[in-house]
């Protein structure tokens, strides 16, 4: 009995590790959200071709679209080694872990990225726990992670799972800390699809196609569920008055040109936000109260 267990977990061991990352035909298909609206679309990326760099034998992955609030290009190259997949950034010229996936639970990889208020950030994507995921009869290593920026203080970070084979749920590069609920443009609603020719066809269920799209027209509900609260100057030289209409708990938020969090904090009715530390240039504010109901504005720092 003991020999037919060890042989099964190495049975499984080389399952979860047996495939090269994004074979030439991969592709991934997300949901794509946009902010101001509920509309919903889908963000495609698709492995191309071979291509050399810096003596790696590499991947080129082509995007349908770009996540403007991800700072990224439309197209991005990768290579694995090791059980590891790296991604070549042309910010720093070098390139860069994307997933250590010998990483154990506790443990941790750091990425670089380019930050206005802190030139460069480092994201720190920490493994909370390792378990496996049976996909198309197969048994795939699945690690839950956090990503920490370093920039924000340890008490800011957002969480996905990542699968050896596909990659992040969230979105494949999940490194830049956009805020989809003030990012005025589109982000990632999360994987619906993947294939390839030896993976096969794999649907997360989230939507009704890979292509799913959808048009909501209902202005009016959008802005009938929306906390409102009054805000001034706009423009600003640094402290801001904010008054809402609820003698009750709110949260504030405080987020740079493409919704990353810079600073948190707590109210009842009024608050004076003080920015006059901060650079000159466009910010968002996103209020929530202690039901859920949410509301963001622009403001800008002169």
């Amino acid at each position: 009995m003991r020999n037919l267990i060890f042989i099964y977990m190495i049975f499984v061991s080389i399952l979860i590790v047996a495939q090269d990352f994004a074979p030439i035909g991969a592709k991934w298909y997300y949901t794509e959200n946009f902010a101001s609206t509920g509309d919903k679309a889908y963000l495609k990326i698709e492995s191309v071709k071979d291509t050399l760099v810096q003596g790696k034998n590499c991947i080129l992955l082509r995007k349908s679209k770009v996540l403007q609030c991800s700072n990224r290009g439309d197209t991005e190259i990768v290579y694995s080694q090791d059980s590891a997949v790296y991604f070549w950034d042309k910010d720093f010229d070098k390139f860069q872990k994307l997933y250590d996936f010998k990483v154990a639970t506790g443990g941790f990889w750091t990425i670089l990225i380019k930050h206005e208020l802190s030139n460069p950030d480092t994201i720190k994507v920490k493994v909370d726990s390792i378990t496996s995921k049976r996909i198309l009869n197969k048994t795939y290593k699945v690690m839950n992670v956090s990503y920490y920026p370093s920039y924000y203080g340890s008490e800011y970070h957002y969480s996905s799972k990542i699968v050896y084979a596909i990659g992040d749920f969230t979105y494949l590069f999940n490194f830049y800390p956009y805020w989809s609920g003030v990012c005025d443009f589109n982000y990632s609603g999360g994987l619906r699809c993947y294939e390839d020719s030896e993976f096969g066809y794999y649907s997360t269920g989230i939507a009704d196609s890979c292509t799913y799209t959808y048009k909501w027209t209902s202005i009016k509900s959008i802005k009938d569920n929306q906390l409102k609260f009054d805000l001034g100057p706009n423009p600003t030289k640094g402290v801001i008055k904010i008054s809402c209409y609820d003698n009750i708990n709110y949260k504030i938020c405080l987020l740079d040109n493409l919704g990353r969090l810079i600073k948190t904090g707590n109210f009842q009715k009024e608050t004076n936000l003080d920015i006059s530390s901060y650079p000159n240039g466009m910010y968002f504010i996103l209020i929530q109260d202690d039901k859920g109901m949410t509301n963001n504005t622009k403001i800008m720092k002169i």
